[in-house]
C-alpha cells in the first residue's frame, strides 16, 4: 500500500512541470494563433488606395515595392543634379543622409519596406505642393492597428507627438511644418496636410471614373509608375519649343497621362502616353497628323552603321507636314505670302508649281543624319515616284538659272550638284535649313543631299557593305522598346548632337546629359500619342565631375576654408559665403560698411566654440558658428591694423601688425596684447604649432621670431640668410620646434629650436616665391620653374618636375595634408604623395587650396576647389 501511495505522489510531482510546460505551450500556440488570425483579418479587412486618395492631384506615383523603387535611386548621379539648387537644399541633405545610412544594409528594414507605396501631389494656393503617401502594410497592419492605441499614451520623443484633437500622430523637428501620420486599416497614411488626411480617413469610396481607375490601378513590370494631368505634362515638356507647344492643343483636357520610369546610373527608360482629344470640333492639321498610324519605316532599316545621329519623320507626306507647319508658324514670318511668291516664280521660270516641284514625287519619310567623321549633315527624302522626280529635275536643271554639275565621282558613286534659286532657299530657311548648293545621289528609293560630297560618298560606301545601324550595339542598347512605325524617331549622341529636350537649363535636362547616347520615339494613333525615351551612359562626359557642380561663386581669392560639414570663401572683398554639405545650400554674410581699401581675412577655427575666424584690416575680429552666425561676444576690435593675414590656434586667433604688435583673441572674445622687437616689418601671417607662433621679420638682415602662445613672449630667435616670401613652415615634436625657411634665391634652412640642423643653409636650384609647407614628416618647397622639392628634417632632398609648368611665379598655393597639393598660379591643382608620385586623377581644374568632404553620400571624400572662372568645383577622384 505504501508503494502505491509513493508511486501516485511521484506521478503528481512529475505532472506539475509537465502541466506548466503544457500551459506555456498552449499560451504560445494561442498567441501565435491570434497573431495568424489577426494577420489574416488585417490582410482581408482592408481599404483600397483609391478610396482614401482624394481626387484633384497633380501627380500620382505608384510602386509595387517601396524598397525596390527607392533604394536604387539613392545611388543615382542624376539625383545629385535634380536636387542641386537652393530650393532643394533641405531635400538634398536628407537624401544624402539616406544614401550614407547603414539602414540600407539592414535586412529587417528591407523586409518592412517591401510594401506597395503610392504618392499623390496636390497644388497649393501659393504654388507649392502638399503630398499624401499611402503604404500598404497588408498583414503587418495588425501591429499598426493595435500599436496606435498603445503608443498614444506614451511620452513620444525625437519630434513625434500625438494630437488627441485630430487623432493624428505628428512629426516635426526644429520648428519645421509638421508631418501628419495615421493608420487606416491596412494602410499607413502620411501627409503634409491635415485637411488631406482628414478627407482620406472619412472617405468610403473613390470618385474616379472607370477609365481613370483602370489607369491608376493597372499593374506594370517597372519599378515606378507616374500618372499626371496630360495637358499640364505636355505643356511643361514642350516649354521652349514653339513647334511642339502647338501640338499640345490636340491633347485631351481633364485626362491622365501614364509615365513609366526605370532609371539606373547606366540607363534610363521613360514611356509616357498622352490621350488625344478625339471629340474636338475643329481639328488642326497637326491634330490630324497626330491621329495617324504611321507605316513601318523603310529608311530606318537602310541607315548604315556609320550614322552617328538622326532625326526621322514618318508622320505624313511632305505636303501634309508643310500645311501643318504653316498653320502654326507665327504670322510675322509671312509663310503663305512667301510660298505664293515662290510658287509664282517657279511657274514663270520652270513652268512648274512648287507643289509639282516638291510634292509630286516625294513620299512620307524624311530624315537628317550625321555621318561618323564628318560635320556636314545629310538630308534624305523618300522618292515615291522616280520617273516624276527625274522629270522635275530635268525641267528645272535645264533652266538657265540652275547650274548642274555631274562630273564628280567619289568611291564609285556619281554625285551631282545643283544650285538652288533664292526663293527656294528662302522657303527652306523658314525651317532653319540651309542647302544652297547641295550634292545628291539616289539609292534604294531615297534621295540624299549634303553640301559635302565626301559625306555622301562615306554614306554610300557604308551602305554597300550591308552593315546597318540596326545591328549596331549602341543603337540596340537604346532600342529595346522602340517600334519601326514611329511618327518621329530621334537617335542622338551628345558628342555630335543635342536634342531639344536637353538644351534647356533645367535640372532635368542636366540629369539627362549624364546619359550621352539615346533614342526618342513618338508613336501616334487615333487615341493617343506615346513617347518613349531610352538613353545609356557611354562615359563621354568628364566622369570626374560631381553632378551638380560647378556652382557659380563670384570673384574669389582662392582661399577656401573647410569647416565641419561646410566650406567658406569670400565672394568679392566683403561677402562671406558658406556652402553646406551634402545639401549644397549657400548662406552669405555681408561685412557692411567696409571701406574700399579694407580687406577681410578668414581662417578655420580649431576650437569647438566656432568654425571660422574672420578679421578685417582695421582690426575687427569675428567668430562664426556652423550656421554662419556670430558667436556670443563677437565682433570685437583690437588695436592692431591687420594687413598681413591671421592664424588660428587651438584656443583662439593670433594677429600681428607690421610693427610687431601682437593680439591674441580667445573664443570668449577676450584679448591679450603683446609685442616683439623687430628690425624690419611683419608682412605675413605667423606659422603656428601647438605651443608656438613663428613670425618672419622681413628686412635685408631678416630673422624668424618664435613666440610662446602661453606668454606671447619671444622664445627663439633665428636669423635668415636672405630675403624670402611669406612665413616659414613649422612642426613640433614633443617640446622641440622645427622651423624651415626658403629664401627667394633658394637658400633653405632648418632649425631645431633656434639651432641650425646643418652648419649652413641647403642651396636649391631656382627662384622661390612660395613659402614652404610641412606634413609633420617632411618640408616641401616649389620653385618658379615647377620643381617640387621634399626635404627631410636632416636636410636630405628629393624633387620632381611638375608636368607642363614653366612659370609658377604668382598666385602659388602649396598645402600639405594627406597628400601635397600644388596650385602653381594656373587653373590647375596637382596632388602628389609624400613620395612625390602624382596622385591618380590629378590635375583637376581649380586654384588655391583644396578641401575635401563627402558631397554625395558615397562615404568617399570629393575634392572641392575654387576656379578662376568664378565657380566652385567638385571632383570625384575615387
Amino acid at each position: 500500500m505504501e508503494n502505491v501511495t509513493q508511486t501516485n505522489d511521484n506521478k503528481k510531482k512529475k505532472s506539475i512541470p509537465v502541466r506548466i510546460l503544457k500551459s506555456v505551450l498552449y499560451i504560445v500556440l494561442s498567441f501565435m494563433l491570434l497573431l495568424i488570425l489577426g494577420g489574416v483579418f488585417s490582410a482581408i479587412h482592408r481599404k483600397k488606395v483609391l478610396s482614401v486618395l482624394p481626387g484633384g492631384f497633380s501627380v500620382y506615383i505608384s510602386t509595387p515595392s517601396l524598397w525596390n523603387a527607392a533604394e536604387p535611386l539613392l545611388d543615382l548621379q542624376a539625383a545629385d543634379l535634380l536636387l542641386t539648387g537652393e530650393t532643394m537644399a533641405p531635400v538634398r541633405g536628407a537624401f544624402m543622409d539616406a544614401r550614407a545610412s547603414s539602414l540600407r544594409t539592414n535586412k529587417f528594414v528591407s523586409f518592412l519596406a517591401q510594401r506597395k507605396a503610392d504618392l499623390a501631389l496636390y497644388k497649393t494656393e501659393n504654388g507649392g505642393f502638399d503630398y499624401m503617401v499611402t503604404l500598404d502594410l497588408s498583414y503587418l497592419s495588425l501591429f499598426t492597428r493595435a500599436g496606435q492605441y498603445i503608443v498614444r499614451g506614451m511620452n513620444l520623443t525625437d519630434g513625434f507627438s500625438y494630437n488627441s484633437s485630430t487623432s493624428f500622430f505628428e512629426y516635426s523637428t526644429d520648428g519645421s511644418a509638421p508631418i501628419y501620420i495615421t493608420p487606416c486599416r491596412n494602410l499607413l497614411l502620411v501627409s503634409s496636410s491635415e485637411n488631406l488626411l482628414r478627407i482620406a480617413i472619412t472617405t468610403d469610396s473613390d470618385t474616379y471614373t472607370d477609365q481613370q481607375r483602370e489607369l491608376l490601378t493597372k499593374k506594370t513590370d517597372r519599378n515606378i509608375k507616374i500618372v499626371t494631368d496630360s495637358l499640364s505634362f505636355a505643356k511643361d515638356a514642350a516649354k521652349g519649343n514653339p513647334a511642339i507647344e502647338k501640338l499640345t492643343n490636340a491633347i485631351a483636357e481633364n485626362s491622365f497621362s501614364e509615365i513609366i520610369l526605370d532609371i539606373t546610373n547606366e540607363k534610363i527608360s521613360i514611356e509616357a502616353s498622352l490621350p488625344l482629344n478625339s471629340e474636338a470640333e475643329q481639328k488642326t492639321k497637326l491634330h490630324s497628323l497626330a491621329e495617324r498610324m504611321p507605316h513601318e519605316s523603310s529608311l530606318l532599316r537602310l541607315f548604315p552603321k556609320n550614322v552617328q545621329y538622326y532625326t526621322l519623320l514618318n508622320a505624313g507626306s511632305l505636303k501634309e507636314m508643310k500645311e501643318a507647319a504653316f498653320e502654326n508658324l507665327p504670322p510675322s514670318q509671312n509663310a503663305d505670302a512667301l510660298w505664293n511668291k515662290g510658287d509664282s516664280l517657279s511657274r514663270m521660270i520652270f513652268s512648274l508649281s512648287l507643289d509639282e516641284m516638291i510634292f509630286s514625287w516625294t513620299g512620307e519619310e524624311f530624315a537628317v543624319m550625321g555621318i561618323e567623321g564628318f560635320n556636314d549633315p545629310v538630308f534624305a527624302l523618300e522618292v515615291r515616284d522616280e520617273m516624276q522626280r527625274e522629270n522635275v529635275f530635268e525641267r528645272f536643271i535645264s533652266s538657265i538659272i540652275i547650274k548642274n554639275d555631274a562630273s564628280l565621282i567619289l568611291d564609285g558613286v556619281r554625285l551631282s550638284r545643283i544650285m538652288l534659286p533664292d526663293f527656294l532657299q528662302n522657303i527652306t530657311a523658314l525651317f532653319d535649313v540651309q542647302i544652297p548648293s547641295p550634292y545628291y545621289f539616289v539609292n534604294s528609293g531615297f534621295i540624299y543631299f549634303s553640301e559635302n560630297p565626301e559625306t555622301l560618298a562615306a554614306l554610300y560606301s557604308a551602305s554597300r557593305e550591308k552593315k546597318f545601324l540596326t545591328a549596331n550595339e549602341n543603337f540596340i542598347s537604346v532600342s529595346t522598346s522602340a517600334k519601326e512605325n514611329s511618327a518621329v524617331s530621334l537617335f542622338y549622341n551628345l558628342e555630335r548632337s543635342i536634342p531639344f529636350f536637353i538644351k534647356s537649363k533645367r535640372s532635368l535636362s542636366d540629369a539627362l546629359k549624364l546619359y550621352s547616347l539615346g533614342r526618342l520615339d513618338v508613336e501616334t494613333s487615333p487615341k493617343e500619342i506615346r513617347i518613349k525615351l531610352e538613353a545609356v551612359s557611354s562615359h563621354i562626359l568628364d566622369v570626374k565631375k560631381v553632378p551638380g557642380f560647378p556652382v557659380q561663386t563670384g570673384r574669389t581669392d582662392g582661399n577656401l576654408i573647410q569647416g565641419e560639414n561646410q566650406v567658406f570663401f569670400l565672394d568679392g572683398k566683403s561677402n562671406l559665403k558658406m556652402m553646406q554639405f551634402p545639401s549644397t545650400k549657400v548662406t552669405s554674410y555681408e561685412f557692411e560698411g567696409l571701406p574700399k581699401n579694407e580687406k577681410v581675412f578668414i581662417t578655420d577655427s580649431k576650437s569647438s566654440k566656432g568654425v571660422l575666424w574672420a578679421a578685417t584690416s582695421n582690426g575687427t575680429v569675428y567668430l562664426f558658428n556652423k550656421n554662419l552666425e556670430l558667436c556670443p561676444g563677437f565682433p570685437i576690435s583690437v588695436k592692431q591694423d591687420i594687413h598681413n593675414g591671421t592664424a588660428s590656434t587651438a584656443d583662439g586667433l593670433i594677429v600681428c601688425d607690421e610693427k610687431g604688435n601682437i593680439a591674441f583673441v580667445n573664443v570668449k572674445g577676450e584679448v591679450t596684447q603683446s609685442s616683439i622687437e623687430i628690425s624690419g616689418s611683419i608682412k605675413s601671417a605667423p606659422a603656428v604649432t601647438k605651443d608656438y607662433a613663428v613670425f618672419y621679420d622681413k628686412s635685408f638682415m631678416g630673422s624668424l621670431i618664435a613666440v610662446s602662445l602661453s606668454t606671447l613672449q619671444e622664445t627663439f630667435y633665428m636669423p635668415v640668410p636672405s630675403l624670402g616670401f611669406g612665413p616659414p613652415a613649422v612642426a613640433q615634436e614633443g617640446k622641440k620646434l622645427y622651423t624651415a625657411f626658403i629664401s627667394q634665391n633658394g637658400n633653405f634652412c632648418i632649425w631645431e629650436d633656434d639651432e641650425l640642423i646643418q652648419e649652413s643653409s641647403v642651396k636649391l636650384d631656382g627662384v622661390f616665391f612660395a613659402p614652404p609647407v610641412t606634413d609633420g614628416k617632411f618640408f616641401y618647397v616649389l620653385s618658379k620653374d615647377g620643381f617640387l622639392s621634399r626635404i627631410d628634417f636632416e636636410g636630405n632632398i628629393e624633387n620632381v618636375k611638375i608636368p607642363s609648368i614653366r612659370n609658377a611665379s604668382s598666385g602659388i598655393f602649396l598645402s600639405a595634408q594627406k597628400n601635397i597639393y600644388v596650385s602653381p598660379g594656373s587653373n590647375l591643382i596637382y596632388a602628389f604623395t609624400p613620395e612625390l608620385e602624382l596622385v591618380y586623377g590629378y590635375p583637376v581644374s581649380g586654384y588655391g587650396n583644396a578641401c575635401f568632404a563627402d558631397l554625395n553620400g558615397d562615404r568617399q571624400n570629393e575634392c572641392i576647389c575654387l576656379s578662376l572662372d568664378e565657380t566652385l568645383c567638385a571632383w570625384n577622384l575615387n
